[in-house]
C-alpha cells in the first residue's frame, strides 16, 4: 500500500488510511513513525502515542471520511482543523455539545465561558458537567496549535431569565404606572452638573438579622434608592443644573441567573431571579423619573463584576422605555469605563474592580482629547464598599460607599464596618466640584 500522503487527502484522511493499512497488515510502521510522516518531525513514543489518540478520537467522532481514489479536494482543505460539532438532545432534557475548542487551560474551568463557546445562553442553561482533553493539532498555517477536545452536558435553569415574562411584566407596569408628581423650583438651565451615586445597591441580597445583626433584602434595596434620590431633590430643590448623570450597574443587582456572579461565586438572594430583574428595573424607572423632573437626565452604564450581563440587559430595558424622550437619554453601551465632559471637568466612571493602579493612567489616553482641555479630572468608582480618594498622576480617584447591608459572608470576612451612604456630587462647568452630599442610612 502506498505510504505517501495523496494530493487528496488532509491530515486526517491520511492518518486513517495508515491506520486501516496497519491494521489490515498492508503495512508496517510504528505510531511514532506516522507522527513523522503526518507532522515531519521526531517525536517519543509517548508522545506520539498522545498526540495520534487524539486523532483516533476525531475519526470516533465521524470527523474524518477517508475520500474515494482519485477525488479532488476542496480548495484550502488540506491540513485545515476537524470543524465538525455535535449536539445530542437526551431523554431527561438535558443536552450534550461536544466539539474541538482553542482555548486556555484556566477556560476549561469557567462554566460560563464553556456555556459560551458551545453556544448557549447562560441566561437559560447551566452547565451539568465538562470534559476537555488537551490535545495538539497539525495546522498549515499555525503548525502544531494546542487544542481541547470540549464535551459538555447543560440543563434549562428552572429560575433563568424569561424574556416573555419581563415583556408582560413591564407592559402591564407602563399601564399602571403614573410617575409621582414632583414639582422643582426651578427648572432653568444652568452651569451645574449633578451626579448621584447609588453604587453597590445589590438589589435583592439578604441578610438575616438573626444571622448578621441587620436585615436586608429587594424591599428594603428599594426604600434605599428611591429615599436617597427623595432627599437629594428635597436638599438640592433651588439648584439650576444643566444636567444629571445617574450611573447604572456597578453591582446594582446582586447576581446572574445561576444565583452567583460572573466568576461563579455563590450569593445569599431573597427572591427569584426574574422578581429581582423586574423589580430593579422598576425602581431605576421610578428613580430616573424623579430626577428628569428637575433637569435632564444621561443615564450611563457601568457594570459590575457581579451582576454585569444582568446589568446590561436592565440598561437594553431602560433604554427602551425612554426612547421616545425628550428629557431621558441612556447609554446601554458594555463598555467597561466610560468618560464624561463636563465644560472643564472630565470624569471617568468604573466598577473599579480590575484597574487597580492602572486607573491613574487609563484617562490620559483613552480620553486624550477630553484631557487637553480640561482641569478638573476625576474618576468615581465602586466596588470596595467604602469611601476613599487618592489623587495621584493630576487624577483624582473616588470611591463610593454602598447603600447595601451585610451578609453573612461579610460579616465572617469582618467587611461591616462602612457606614452605609450614598454620594452626589456637584462639578460647575469653569471650577470643577464644588460640592459633595451625602445620604446616611
Amino acid at each position: 500500500m502506498q505510504v505517501e500522503r495523496k494530493p487528496s487527502e488532509n491530515v486526517l484522511q491520511y492518518y486513517q488510511r495508515l491506520k486501516v493499512g496497519v491494521a489490515e497488515g498492508t503495512i508496517d510502521l510504528e505510531r511514532s513513525e506516522i507522527y513523522g510522516l503526518l507532522f515531519g518531525e521526531v517525536a517519543s513514543a509517548d508522545h506520539a502515542r498522545k498526540a495520534l489518540r487524539t486523532l483516533d478520537l476525531a475519526i470516533e467522532a465521524n470527523e474524518c471520511i477517508v475520500p474515494e481514489e482519485g477525488a479532488v479536494p476542496l480548495q484550502g482543505e488540506a491540513d485545515e482543523l476537524p470543524s465538525k460539532a455535535t449536539v445530542e438532545i437526551n431523554k431527561d432534557g438535558t443536552q450534550s455539545s461536544s466539539k474541538l475548542v482553542r482555548m486556555r487551560d484556566e477556560d476549561t474551568k469557567n462554566a460560563e465561558f464553556l456555556l459560551r463557546v458551545h453556544g448557549y445562553d447562560i441566561g437559560f442553561w447551566e452547565l451539568v458537567s465538562a470534559r476537555s482533553n488537551i490535545w495538539n493539532a497539525y495546522s498549515k498555517q499555525d503548525g502544531i496549535m494546542e487544542l481541547y477536545s470540549s464535551k459538555i452536558t447543560v440543563k434549562p435553569r428552572k429560575n433563568g431569565l424569561d424574556y416573555k415574562e419581563i415583556a408582560q411584566n413591564f407592559e402591564k407596569f407602563a399601564q399602571n404606572y403614573t410617575p409621582k408628581e414632583v414639582i422643582p423650583h426651578q427648572f432653568e438651565y444652568g452651569a451645574e452638573c449633578l451626579v448621584p451615586c447609588l453604587f453597590d445597591v445589590h438589589f435583592s441580597k439578604l441578610a438575616d438579622e438573626d444571622e448578621t445583626g441587620n436585615k436586608y433584602n429587594l424591599e428594603i434595596a428599594r426604600e434605599r434608592v428611591l429615599a436617597s434620590i427623595d432627599s437629594y431633590i428635597h436638599k438640592l430643590r433651588n439648584r439650576k443644573f444643566e444636567k444629571i448623570i445617574f450611573v447604572i450597574g456597578n453591582d446594582y443587582f446582586n447576581s446572574e441567573p445561576s444565583g452567583s456572579t460572573i466568576y461563579g461565586t455563590k450569593q445569599d438572594n431573597d427572591a427569584r431571579y426574574s422578581k429581582m430583574f423586574n423589580k430593579g428595573v422598576e425602581t431605576l424607572i421610578e428613580a430616573i423619573d424623579k430626577l428628569s423632573a428637575i433637569s435632564k437626565v444621561e443615564v450611563v452604564l457601568v457594570q459590575g463584576n457581579h451582576a454585569g450581563y444582568t446589568e446590561f440587559y436592565a440598561a437594553c430595558v431602560l433604554d427602551a422605555w425612554y426612547r421616545n424622550s425628550t428629557t431621558v437619554e441612556v447609554d446601554s453601551m458594555p463598555q467597561t469605563r466610560k468618560y464624561r465632559r463636563f465644560g472643564k471637568n472630565l470624569l471617568g466612571f468604573a466598577h473599579g474592580d480590575s484597574e487597580k493602579d492602572r486607573i491613574f493612567g487609563l484617562m490620559q489616553f483613552e480620553a486624550a482629547e477630553d484631557w487637553g482641555v480640561t482641569k478638573t479630572r476625576e474618576w468615581l468608582l465602586g466596588h470596595y464598599h467604602s469611601e476613599g480618594t487618592i489623587e495621584k498622576n493630576g487624577v483624582v480617584v473616588r470611591r463610593i460607599p454602598s447603600l447595601a447591608g451585610n451578609d453573612a459572608w461579610h460579616m465572617k470576612s469582618g467587611f461591616s464596618t462602612s457606614r452605609k451612604r450614598s454620594m452626589a456630587f456637584i462639578y460647575d462647568k469653569e471650577q470643577g466640584l464644588i460640592e459633595t452630599h451625602y445620604i446616611n442610612i
